[in-house]
């Protein structure tokens, strides 16, 4: 369940970022800018759904795999999309 948790809470940091975005840049908010964001939230989104599916299933430790990987895939992801900062 602390998986489950933490792959929520990116989720939920991720759509804060789109939105952050979204006031800071106000003109300069483009589809470019916000493309890595949308990406990012629905790569969690789906691993998440199938790590909740994973629970329920009673595959706990299928479920921590898938938690843990998405934690992984988001990284790699932001080094790939936006740069390590």
């Amino acid at each position: 369940m602390l998986g489950i948790s933490a792959q929520f809470l990116a989720l939920i940091r991720i759509l804060a970022q789109y939105f952050w975005l979204r006031h800071t840049l106000d003109g300069r908010f483009t589809p470019l800018s916000y493309r890595p964001f949308i990406t990012g939230a629905l790569i969690d989104a789906i691993l998440c759904f199938v790590a909740v599916l994973l629970f329920f299933a009673k595959r706990y430790s299928c479920a921590l795999i898938v938690s843990v990987t998405t934690i992984v895939v988001l990284l790699g992801y932001k080094i790939y999309a936006l740069g390590w900062r």
